[in-house]
C-alpha cells in the first residue's frame, strides 16, 4: 500500500469524529493509527520495489512551478556505529530488508518512541528512495527540495554526492546535477548529533543534558523535486506600505532569482498581485549569480489581512520559463514609542499558546492527520497566536495564513550562555539560521515577529550585543519593516538591563511566578508578577511587551495546593490570566504549552512527582485529552477580542 494511502486511512478516521469536537481526538487517533498500521503491514510493498513516478504538485500552496512530490516508498537504515560512510552505503543499490533497510514514508523520525539517553544525544541514519524522472523539455534543470532534515544532511544522487546542509526546521535545496532520464537513486545520510556551537545546541551542564525539546532525528518534513530553466525563481514575498486602512497600498514584490545557465542572461519578469500587474525593472544577471529583484504595484481598495478577516491575494511571478505563486496578505505592523503594537493601525490584545511539533507515534515528523489534530486543539482554545522554539512547517504557516492566526517565529538559539555567545562559530551559526528562517517564512502574512533567541544567559553585554546586532541586520535586509524580538527569562534578581534588547521591536518574557522558585525564592509569589512586569515595561518602554510563557506541570489529581496536580494547574492558569488581562501595556500572552511533549531524559519541570522525559505543562495530555485547565483557558481566550 502506498504511503499516501496509509495517511488517507488515518485522515478518514480523524474526520469521521470531527463533529464530536477535540475531546474525540484521542480515540480517533488511536483507532486510526492502529488501523492504518495494520493495513500497511498487510499490503506494504517489499523494500527495494521498482522506482515510482513522483506525483505533480506539493503538500502546500506557496512555491515555484514545476514541483513534484517524492512521496513514494522510502527506506531507512540505522547507523548507530557510524560505519555507513566507510562501508559506502551511499553507493548501495540494495534497499531490501535483507540488507538492513526498512520501508517507511516521509516525513520520518528515526528515533520516534525511543526516549533513551542515546536517542536524545543523537545518532546517524540513512534514507533512500528510487524515482523516475518526470518528462521535461530539453534544457530543463532539476532541484531537490528538503523542508527539514535534523540535523546534518549529506545527499547523494545516483552514487555521487551533490551537497549537504546543517540545521533542522528550515528548508534547503540542492541542484540535482547528476539526475538522469529514467530511474534515479537518492540517498541521504542524516546525523542528529548536536554540540555546543550548533543551533540548536546540546551539551552537559552540571552532569545533566541540556535542551528544551526532544532531539528527533531524520527527514522530519516533506521532500520534493522541481523543474526549472536556466533562470530559477527560488523565493517570492511581498511588503505593504499604507497610511489608511482604506488605501491606497503600495506593494513591493521581492523576487530572488539565480542564473543557472552558462552565460550572462537578460532578466525580464512579469507578475500579478490579485488582478493588478506588477512592474519589474529589467536586469542582466551573470552566470551563477543570485539577486533580488523588486517590483511594485498599487492596490487602490485593499482587503486587509488580520485575525478576524484573513484576506489573501494570489501573487504570481514569471520569467524565462520559471514561475512562482504565493498567497499574500496586505497588512502593516508597527510599535509606538510607548510599546503598543498595532496591526493595520489597530492596537492588539492577543491570546495564544506555544507548542512543539511532537507526537508519541511519529515524533517531530508530523503527518497530515497529526498536524490537523494538534491545530484542531489550537482552534478549540480560540488562540489567535502560536509560538514554538523553532520555525513551524510550511503547512502550519499556510494554515495560520488562512485562519488569521499570528505566528511568533523563533530561531532555535535556546538558552545560549556566555561561552557560546563568545564563540564566533556559534554566532555565525545563529546568524545563518536567522537568514534561512526569514527567507523561508517572509511570504507569510501571519508572521508577527522574528524572535532571535530564547532565554539567553549572558554574563555581560558585549557578546549578546554582537549577536543581536548581526541577527537584526540580517532580518532588516531580508524583511524590511519586519518586527524583531527575543524571548527573555524573567529574573527579578537580575537588574542588568541589556542594551541589546533595546535594539529590538518586541520583547517576550517567559515567566513562571508561582511555579519555579527563582533565585532566593524571587518568583515564588505570584502576586509579585504585576510589579515585576511594571518594572520591565519601564526598563524597556519602547519595546512591545508580551508574556511568551507561563504554565504549571499537571500529571495527576490531588490537592489544589500540591504542585503537579490538575487542580493546582487549573487555579494557577486562572490566577495568571487574571493578572495579565489587567495590564494595559501588555500586548498579549502565550500559555505554555498546548500539549505534553518529551523534553530530555532527566526532566522534572519543577514537579515534585515528575514524569521524565515529558513536560506535563500541556493543557492537553500526550493522547490529546483535555486537562481541566484547558476549559478555563478556552473560556478566557474566546472572551477576548484580538483588538483593543
Amino acid at each position: 500500500m502506498p504511503v499516501s494511502v496509509f495517511w488517507q486511512v488515518v485522515d478518514r478516521f480523524s474526520a469521521s469524529l470531527g463533529a464530536r469536537g477535540v475531546s474525540a481526538y484521542p480515540r480517533a487517533l488511536a483507532v486510526a493509527v492502529v488501523a492504518a498500521l495494520a493495513a500497511l503491514a498487510l499490503s506494504a510493498p517489499p523494500a527495494g520495489a521498482a522506482p515510482y513516478n513522483p506525483n505533480p504538485g506539493a503538500p502546500y500552496t506557496n512555491g515555484p512551478s514545476g514541483r513534484f512530490k517524492l512521496d513514494g516508498a522510502w527506506y531507512v537504515k540505522r547507523d548507530p556505529s557510524n560505519e555507513g560512510l566507510s562501508r559506502r552505503w551511499q553507493a548501495g543499490r540494495d534497499f531490501s530488508a535483507g540488507a538492513g533497510w526498512s520501508t517507511i514514508g516521509i516525513p520520518h523520525a528515526f528515533n520516534a518512541g525511543d526516549y533513551s539517553e542515546n536517542s536524545y544525544t543523537g545518532s546517524t541514519a540513512w534514507y533512500a528512495t528510487e524515482f523516475n524522472l518526470p518528462r521535461s523539455p530539453r534544457g530543463s534543470k532539476w532541484i531537490l527540495h528538503f523542508d527539514s532534515v535534523n540535523f546534518k544532511a549529506r545527499v547523494w544522487l545516483n552514487g555521487r554526492e551533490i551537497g549537504g546542509h546543517k540545521g533542522g526546521y528550515v528548508p534547503f535545496e540542492l541542484l540535482a546535477k547528476t539526475v538522469k532520464r529514467g530511474a534515479n537513486r537518492l540517498v541521504v545520510r542524516v546525523d542528529s548529533r548536536l554540540n555546543e556551537t550548533s543551533v540548536p545546541s546540546q551539551e552537559e551542564r552540571n552532569d545533566q543534558l541540556t535542551g528544551g525539546w526532544w532531539n528527533y532525528g531524520g527527514i522530519l518534513r516533506e521532500v520534493g523535486l522541481r523543474r526549472t530553466g536556466s533562470l530559477d525563481i527560488s523565493n517570492v514575498a511581498t511588503r505593504s506600505r499604507f497610511k489608511s486602512r482604506r488605501g491606497p497600498v503600495k506593494i513591493t514584490v521581492l523576487v530572488r532569482v539565480k542564473n543557472l545557465g552558462k552565460r550572462r542572461a537578460r532578466l525580464k519578469l512579469s507578475g500579478r498581485f490579485g488582478g493588478a500587474a506588477v512592474r519589474f525593472p529589467r536586469a542582466r544577471l551573470p552566470r551563477g549569480v543570485s539577486t533580488e529583484i523588486r517590483g511594485t504595484v498599487t492596490i487602490r481598495r485593499p482587503r486587509l489581512w488580520e485575525p478576524l478577516s484573513p484576506n489573501l491575494y494570489p501573487v504570481t511571478v514569471r520569467g524565462a520559463g520559471a514561475g512562482y505563486r504565493v498567497l499574500a496578505g496586505i497588512r502593516r505592523l508597527s510599535v509606538s514609542k510607548t510599546g503598543a503594537l498595532s496591526l493595520n493601525g489597530r492596537k492588539v490584545r492577543l491570546r495564544g499558546v506555544s507548542l512543539h511539533e511532537a507526537d508519541e507515534q511519529v515524533g517531530a515528523a508530523w503527518t497530515p492527520a497529526v498536524r490537523d489534530a494538534n491545530l484542531g486543539l489550537v482552534t478549540q482554545l480560540g488562540a489567535r497566536i502560536i509560538r514554538s522554539h523553532y520555525p513551524f512547517s510550511p503547512s502550519v504557516m499556510e494554515w495560520a495564513d488562512r485562519n488569521g492566526i499570528l505566528v511568533w517565529v523563533q530561531a532555535p538559539a535556546f538558552r545560549p550562555r556566555e561561552s557560546q555567545l563568545k564563540s564566533a562559530r556559534y554566532r555565525a551559526n545563529a546568524i545563518s539560521f536567522t537568514k534561512q528562517m526569514v527567507l523561508a517564512d517572509r511570504a507569510h502574512p501571519s508572521v508577527l515577529v522574528w524572535s532571535l533567541m530564547n532565554e539567553a544567559v549572558p554574563a555581560g553585554t558585549t557578546y549578546i550585543n554582537k549577536l543581536v546586532s548581526a541577527q537584526k541586520k540580517a532580518v532588516d535586509q531580508l524583511d524590511p519593516g519586519g518586527l524583531v524580538g527575543a524571548d527573555y527569562a524573567a529574573a527579578p534578581e537580575d537588574e542588568l538591563q541589556h542594551p541589546a534588547y533595546r535594539k529590538l521591536d518586541v520583547l517576550g518574557v517567559n515567566e513562571y511566578f508561582g511555579w519555579y522558585p527563582g533565585l532566593l525564592g524571587s518568583t515564588l509569589d505570584i502576586n509579585k508578577l504585576d510589579d515585576y512586569l511594571d518594572y520591565l515595561h519601564q526598563a524597556y518602554a519602547r519595546q512591545a511587551l508580551f508574556v511568551t510563557e507561563f504554565g504549571a506541570e499537571a500529571n495527576r489529581s490531588g490537592s489544589a495546593d500540591e504542585l503537579g496536580t490538575y487542580e493546582f494547574q487549573t487555579n494557577y492558569m486562572i490566577s495568571q490570566m487574571r493578572i495579565l488581562r489587567d495590564l494595559p501595556y501588555l500586548n498579549g500572552y502565550f500559555a505554555w504549552a498546548l500539549k505534553d511533549y518529551a523534553v530530555r531524559p532527566d526532566w522534572s519541570g519543577g514537579n515534585p512527582d515528575p514524569s521524565p522525559p515529558y513536560s506535563k505543562k500541556g493543557l492537553f495530555d500526550l493522547l490529546y485529552a483535555a486537562k481541566p485547565a484547558a476549559a478555563e483557558v478556552e473560556r478566557e481566550f474566546k472572551a477576548t477580542a484580538p483588538f483593543k
